[in-house]
Parts: structure tokens; sequence; C-alpha cells
């Protein structure tokens, strides 16, 4: 008994989504909610990758474009197309990626440190390992790693600001 325990304790608990062909994995800890893609407001003078904001019951929410952070083809929106409520360093974030696929638990001998070059066009440094998970690798992204803390004052800097209009 104390050795299933001990082995559920070491499984990964992610959430898999797409951007493109490729499968990416997030902490399930580290999600709110997931939603269908729906109306979001831009902002003006925002980096690129930052879509603008929606209102989740009452809390405006800054939405990034993980194609675009990521510096991916863009891809029209579709029924697929999800927002992924996430914290990030304590604030709440909207990621827009392709579709989600699953929320899995992986275990830990399916994970792997990342190797230092990665064959994808995402910027290797999001990435804190790689999984493998029904024959397809799964890239395990690290969310403190994917804003930085410029970009993570603009989105925080958007709640204040539409909070207090």
């Amino acid at each position: 008994m104390g050795d299933f325990i001990k082995e559920k304790r070491q499984n990964l608990n992610v959430v898999i989504f797409t951007l493109g062909k490729e499968r990416f994995g997030v902490d399930v800890k580290n999600i709110r909610e997931v939603l269908k893609i729906q109306e979001i407001s831009p902002l003006p003078k925002m980096p690129p990758f930052i879509e603008g904001v929606i209102n989740l019951r009452g809390h405006i929410i800054g939405v990034i474009d993980l194609r675009k952070l990521f510096e991916l083809k863009k891809q029209v929106f579709d029924k697929e197309t999800r927002i992924m409520i996430v914290r990030i360093k304590n604030a709440l974030v909207g990621l827009i990626v392709d579709s989600v696929l699953e929320v899995t638990s992986i275990p830990e001998e399916a994970v792997e440190a990342a190797p230092p070059l990665v064959n994808l066009e995402v910027k290797n440094s999001f990435i804190k390992a790689v999984a493998k998970k029904d024959d397809k690798m799964v890239f395990i992204l690290s969310l403190d790693l994917v804003l930085d803390e410029e970009e993570l004052r603009h989105l925080v800097g958007i709640r204040r600001r539409e909070g207090n209009a």
C-alpha cells in the first residue's frame, strides 16, 4: 500500500494542449479553468502577443496568444481553440491554445529533463521537461518562464487599469 501512494505522488499531473502539431503540458496545479474561445477586447499599445482582455465573472483577465508569444505561424481561431486561465507568478492570465486534449497523469519514469536543443520553433527556455505519452512527445512548460517580469507587469497593469475604470 505504501508503494502505491509513493508511486502516485511521483506522477506529473498535467493539462495537455496543442499548438500546431506539437503537444505541450502544464502542471494542473497552475490551471484555474479552460474556456471556449470568446470575444477578446483588444487594447492599444500592447506587445503583439497580448490579444487583449476578457471579463471573467467580473474579473478582467489579460489574454496572451501563445502562438504569437512563441513566434509560431498565425492560425485562425476555431471551435477547438481554448483559453486556459492559468496562474503565473501570482497573476491570472489567459493563454490561447489551439486545443486542450486532456488532463492526465504522467509517470515519473516517462519524464526527462529537456535536452539543451529541442527540435521546435518554440524558445527552448520555456520547456522544463519532455515526457512521452501514448507514444507522442509532450513538452512540459514552466509557466514562470513563459513571461518575463516586464511582460507580466503589462498584464497585471491591465487588470488594475480595467478594474479601476
